[in-house]
């Protein structure tokens, strides 16, 4: 079971750390979710339940330093779930999709600074880690070549050669998620 961990403040959980938000991780049980479970007549040997799948969500103040406090976050997370294999190349590309987040997606939704309005949300199905990262934005993330001398313009492309697939949908109530799924090494 993962552990129950919810700073209320930057300092409580550690004062070396540098957060901007309260983050969690929890685990959500997928029942809550299901429209059929359980099912009417379960097989000899099955759980009542299927196992719990581990979720962090972490929410950001839109400023550079929340780059690095998701960087910690995601490392956080996956030490928990023991997924560390993982925490290098999960770091990246949730680095990559924040910085997409605070150039782009905040920009062009007219946000406030002081919102808290990206957010983090990791789920972890072994060997799978699915790493989101909301914004107010509408602007469709796109791919694009770059100049080899740009100082930027390729963070789609470092998340496209980490990731097993990556996509983006916008949201009901407004502003888009971009998402990636990253896959365990063998």
């Amino acid at each position: 079971m993962t552990p129950q961990w919810a700073p209320s403040s930057a300092t409580s959980a550690n004062p070396g750390m540098s957060h901007e938000a309260a983050w969690a991780v929890r685990t959500i049980h997928p029942s809550r979710f299901a429209r059929h479970w359980p099912p009417s007549s379960p097989l000899p040997g099955d759980e009542p339940y299927p196992p719990a799948q581990p979720v962090a969500v972490c929410a950001l103040i839109p400023r550079a330093e929340s780059v690095r406090t998701g960087r910690e976050f995601t490392r956080a997370a996956l030490s928990g779930w023991r997924m560390t294999d993982l925490a290098d190349v999960a770091e990246l590309v949730v680095s990559e999709l924040v910085t997409n987040a605070l150039r782009h997606g905040m920009p062009s939704a007219g946000a406030r600074r002081g919102d808290c309005a990206v957010r983090i949300r990791l789920l972890a199905q072994d060997p799978f880690l699915m790493c989101m990262v909301s914004d107010p934005g509408t602007d469709i993330p796109v791919l694009r070549g770059s100049d080899p001398s740009a100082e930027c313009g390729r963070g789609l492309q470092v998340v496209e050669s980490c990731c097993v697939r990556w996509g983006w949908h916008l949201l009901d109530e407004g502003g888009k998620v971009v998402w990636a799924l990253l896959r365990q090494p063998t």
